[in-house]
């Protein structure tokens, strides 16, 4: 990330599958690199959540130093 830039990340719908951090539990798992995705999530500085449910599940498995904004759907209510 450049300096000065402010990165958002927006997500893709409801949280209902398996990932980020979550996924270490299966054994397909063993090729991922965890600690790149945690140096990725490193960069968001807002995260876009639509409820309660979801921030608490991006929150655990994307647990970086990002502010999350609790607003709706991105598309249809920021």
């Amino acid at each position: 990330k450049r300096e000065g830039q402010i990165h958002v990340q927006t997500h893709h719908g409801t949280p209902l599958k398996t990932m980020g951090l979550d996924q270490q539990k299966y054994p397909a798992s063993t090729d991922m690199d965890f600690e790149k995705l945690l140096e990725r999530c490193d960069r968001w500085d807002y995260s876009v959540s639509a409820n309660q449910f979801s921030t608490v599940i991006w929150e655990r498995v994307y647990p970086c130093s990002y502010t999350t904004l609790e607003t709706g759907y991105p598309r249809n209510d920021v």
